[in-house]
């Protein structure tokens, strides 16, 4: 249960709506916003739909709808460390259920600051999820999936400089937009089974660094026209367009690499699959 001691603004609401032997409740919690170091993050979802947003009003705010015969609701803010745990515990087993009517499923809503730098680390089981992190002070991001159908956006620049952006997918279709905007000196995506689609479009000078890897499927990474680009790829039974690229010792480079105010190295892995390099204008 949520403590109030903890949780200032809890707002509770519980409700059961019949669905054959299924049980579904909604618990929301939220918090004010307070001084902290880092507000650190951890969502452990095995199965539904998320979405992760901003707000300028609120440390946070998580609304969870579960299946009660299923699963136990995680929800726990610890003021001491700062660190916020949400999701569901319970059959790992159940797949993604949407009723006929395309609304009678899992879900869970999170919104964090703007106003508060945040290192944030999910754990996904399968899911459909949306996370729009732009304008979030953002150290840290990671992201483990199972078998998840992943969109990421940065609309706006991320403030503060992050450390790593990390997405671990197994069987998964990762596509993540205007990646230039999220302050990461590196961006490192690994996928099993699937599609990785990275757009380093957004605001951002110096060097970035992307490693992509993927096994079975195929990995496109979008560049603004104008950046310098040094690829490196090991691959084994794998396609590579390079369009625009120059063969250089074992790297592909663009003839701008040297003289370009921002530059991307990529170093990519496929086995089985494909790598396309695309340019796009901003």
């Amino acid at each position: 249960m949520w403590r109030s001691a903890v949780l200032p603004l809890l707002m509770l609401a519980a409700a059961a709506v019949p669905s054959g032997a299924q049980r579904w409740r909604t618990v929301e919690g939220a918090r004010q916003a307070s001084a902290l170091d880092t507000l650190r993050v951890r969502v452990d979802y095995t199965v539904g739909q998320l979405s992760v947003g901003a707000t300028d009003s609120l440390l946070y705010r998580a609304t969870l709808r579960y299946d009660a015969e299923r699963f136990d609701p995680v929800r726990d803010f610890d003021a001491s460390t700062g660190t916020l745990r949400v999701g569901v515990h319970g059959d790992e087993g159940v797949p993604l259920r949407i009723g006929a009517d395309g609304r009678e499923h899992g879900s869970l809503a999170l919104v964090l600051s703007r106003r508060q730098p945040v290192d944030l680390e999910l754990e996904l089981g399968a899911t459909q999820a949306e996370l729009d992190l732009g304008g979030i002070p953002l150290t840290r991001l990671e992201v483990n999936s199972g078998a998840s159908d992943l969109t990421l956006r940065f609309a706006a620049p991320n403030p503060v400089a992050m450390r790593e952006l990390s997405i671990d997918a197994g069987v998964a279709r990762v596509a993540a937009t205007q990646l230039g905007n999220a302050n990461a000196e590196r961006v490192r995506v690994k996928g099993v089974v699937g599609s990785i689609d990275l757009d380093l479009s957004g605001t951002w000078v110096g060097t970035r660094v992307v490693q992509v890897s993927v096994t079975l499927g195929a990995a496109t990474v979008r560049v603004p026209r104008g950046t310098g680009i040094r690829v490196k790829h090991s691959r084994v039974l794998a396609a590579f367009d390079a369009r625009g690229l120059t063969k250089v010792g074992g790297e592909m480079v663009s003839e701008n690499w040297e003289g370009a105010s921002q530059r991307l190295l990529i170093d990519a892995r496929t086995t089985f699959g494909a790598l396309t390099i695309r340019w796009i204008e901003e």
